[in-house]
C-alpha cells in the first residue's frame, strides 16, 4: 500500500499539503540565518583561542549572550505580539550583521563581547535570537491551517538542524582560502566573516515578502471583542518566550 502511493506519488503531494508560500520562505529564510551560526559554532571558539583569547574568557562571552536571552525574551516577546511580529522577525535577523563586523575589524574584548551579546556568533545566539525567534515561529504557525502545524513546526526544526550540520561543515574554509590565496590566518577568517554577512543578508531578503497574518495585536481587548483568530496568537509570542528563557 505505502510503495504503491509512494509510486504515484502521493506521499510527496501529502508532504507538500498545507505548505504555502509563507512556510517556504520562513523555512528557508532560518535555514539561512543558522548556516553562519553552524559555521561558528565549531569556528570561532577555536579562532579566539588562536588570536590570545582564553577558554575561560571565551566561555564567559557564551554565558553572557545566553544572559541577554534571558533577560531581553520577556520584553521582545511582549512587544512583538503588541506591535506586529513581521519588524522584529527583520530586526533580528539583521542584528547579526554588527556582530560579524565586529569580528572583522576588532579583538578588542570588549567589542567582541558586545558581538556576542548581540548574537549571531553561536548557541546561544544573543539579542538577535530573542527578537527573531518567537515572532519566527509565530508567523510560521500563522502561515499554517491548524491541522498541518505538526508538520510544519517538523520542518522547522529540520531546517534549524540541517542549517547547523551544514554550517558546521563549512569550518574547512579558512583554512583552505589560506592556503589557495596565500593569505593570514587572521585575512582568512576576515574574508569567511564577510561571507557570513552576505550569507545573513539573503537570509533577510528571503523572509522580507512575508506577510504577517495578524499585523497588531490589541492587547487591552477583552475576550469577548478579540475574534477567534486572534485569540488564537494573542500570545503566541509570550508561549514562546516562556519555552526559549527555559531552554536557554
Amino acid at each position: 500500500m505505502f510503495v504503491k502511493k509512494f509510486r504515484n506519488n502521493s506521499v510527496i503531494v501529502d508532504l507538500a499539503e498545507g505548505i504555502t508560500k509563507d512556510c517556504v520562505l520562513l523555512l528557508l529564510g532560518e535555514v539561512i540565518k543558522w548556516i553562519p551560526i553552524g559555521y561558528l559554532l565549531v569556528v570561532l571558539p577555536i579562532y579566539l583561542h588562536q588570536i590570545g583569547f582564553d577558554p575561560f574568557l571565551i566561555g564567559s562571552f557564551i554565558t553572557a549572550s545566553g544572559l541577554a536571552i534571558v533577560i531581553t525574551l520577556p520584553l521582545t516577546g511582549y512587544l512583538s505580539d503588541r506591535y506586529g511580529r513581521r519588524p522584529f522577525l527583520i530586526i533580528g535577523f539583521l542584528l547579526s550583521i554588527p556582530s560579524y563586523v565586529i569580528l572583522i575589524l576588532s579583538n578588542n574584548v570588549y567589542l567582541i563581547a558586545t558581538a556576542y551579546i548581540l548574537g549571531g556568533l553561536g548557541m546561544p545566539a544573543g539579542i538577535s535570537d530573542s527578537i527573531a525567534a518567537p515572532s519566527w515561529l509565530t508567523m510560521l504557525a500563522e502561515s499554517s491551517k491548524e491541522k498541518y502545524r505538526t508538520k510544519i513546526f517538523t520542518l522547522g526544526m529540520v531546517s534549524f538542524s540541517a542549517a547547523l550540520s551544514i554550517g558546521a561543515l563549512l569550518s574547512f574554509l579558512p583554512t583552505f582560502f589560506q592556503t589557495m590565496l596565500s593569505i593570514s590566518f587572521r585575512n582568512a577568517h576576515q574574508l569567511v566573516f564577510i561571507i557570513l554577512i552576505l550569507i545573513n543578508i539573503v537570509a533577510v531578503i528571503v523572509v522580507f515578502p512575508v506577510k504577517e497574518t495578524l499585523i497588531k495585536t490589541d492587547l487591552k481587548k477583552t475576550d469577548k471583542e478579540t475574534d477567534s483568530a486572534e485569540r488564537s496568537f494573542k500570545n503566541g509570542n509570550k508561549i514562546w518566550t516562556l519555552y526559549q528563557c527555559n531552554y536557554k
